[in-house]
């Protein structure tokens, strides 16, 4: 099951959330490989250019249909941290929450999150999210995207464009379904940003 509930949050929030990700220390930020399924993590700002040797292996291992992503991706941070980032956690952690009880019928408890930034030629190969939870969820941060930019969500014939404060949510049910997220193109004139993550029932 794939949802999309648009408009999701109060939009000087969503509005916040954006600005935050664009503005944010480049030391809260690392970008991330995974090559032949083994993740490797880089620090970096999130407008950096990419690593020439990372592009000959990520291109090598996504032809040999191994788990293959580049991405840019926060940091977590320390408890105490009154940053925008952190304060989102903690609504996630209760009021995204009760929305996804609500709508699912169990109780849940958060299992990770964090915000993603994908650059042009970044993308996620496809894969399912087994073991990481039984409800995913992304909340789309990217503004004034165009399909033709790539960055899509695909999954069973359906593609999700990222639109602008929306919430996109699956159950995971036997390990989830194939999906992946299209490489972002070079013509893209911005990055496309979210904040993602997990939950898991309760026990």
């Amino acid at each position: 099951m794939i949802e999309l509930q648009l408009d999701y949050l109060p939009e000087p929030m969503a509005e916040l959330l954006h600005s935050y990700v664009l503005n944010s220390p480049a030391e809260w930020w690392v970008k991330t490989h995974m090559v032949n399924g083994t993740t490797s993590f880089h620090s970096t700002g999130t407008i950096k250019e990419r690593d020439q040797d990372w592009e000959t292996e990520l291109t090598k291992s996504l032809r040999k249909n191994k788990m293959t992503f580049s991405f840019t991706r926060s940091i977590v941070h320390q408890e105490s941290c009154q940053c925008a980032g952190c304060h989102f956690r903690e609504y996630v952690k209760t009021e995204l929450k009760s929305f996804l009880e609500e709508k699912m019928g169990y109780e849940l408890e958060l299992e990770e999150a964090f915000f993603s930034v994908y650059e042009k030629e970044d993308f996620l190969s496809t894969h399912t999210d087994a073991g990481k939870g039984d409800v995913a969820f992304v909340i789309n941060l990217t503004k004034d995207w165009n399909a033709c930019y790539g960055g899509l969500f695909h999954s069973e014939g359906r593609y999700i464009v990222p639109e602008f404060n929306s919430l996109m949510y699956m159950t995971l049910e036997n390990g989830g379904c194939s999906h992946f997220v299209s490489e972002v193109t070079h013509r893209a004139p911005h990055s496309r940003i979210a904040y993602s993550g997990w939950f898991k029932k309760s026990k």
